[in-house]
């Protein structure tokens, strides 16, 4: 489903994507890191990428607002979790989603719908496997995921990591 911001910031393109021009955090970017809009339910933020996010990944955002694929590390250190649905190259600005309804995340393959997901050995892949990683709060797929190992999340509000 297409989305479009409707917080009234002017100039939102939930898809577009900018090369970081400098050195500073917000050197290239159309927006401050960190701006939040709104869409259809869903809640977005400006973010930087420190790596290579492939489309529907589940992102980490540290508190400088720069993204990357979320690990058990990353989850663990307590970083906002999100959800790219675009792919964002490396240095370069973005939108992920990180509330709200009919999100794209991919998983692994055979990810049981209704199950609570956990990050995997793959950065930025969840799955419903529990063995030595951690719950992402809040989030769950809603059909079961065979080979396409993209699913449709149908809420995910308020996501964060189990550090507990």
């Amino acid at each position: 489903m297409t989305q479009f911001a409707i917080s009234g910031q002017i100039g939102v393109g939930l898809t577009t994507v900018t090369s970081a021009t400098g050195s500073s955090n917000n050197e290239g970017g159309l927006f401050a890191l960190g701006t939040m809009v709104h869409s259809n339910g869903n809640k977005y933020v400006y973010v930087l990428s420190s790596g290579a996010i492939f489309q529907y990944a589940t992102v980490a955002i540290d508190t400088d607002n720069k993204a990357r694929p979320v690990t058990k590390a990353r989850a663990d250190g307590g970083e906002r979790i999100a959800f790219a649905q675009t792919a964002i190259p490396a240095t370069s600005f973005g939108w992920v989603c990180y509330e709200g309804n009919d999100i794209s995340v991919t998983v692994k393959a055979s990810c049981a719908a209704d199950a609570p997901l956990y990050t995997t050995s793959s950065a930025g892949v969840l799955d419903d496997t529990v063995t030595s990683q951690t719950l992402i709060r809040g989030v769950v797929i809603n059909t079961v995921a065979s080979g396409s190992k993209v699913a449709r999340a149908g809420q995910a509000y308020a996501v964060q990591a189990d550090v507990s």
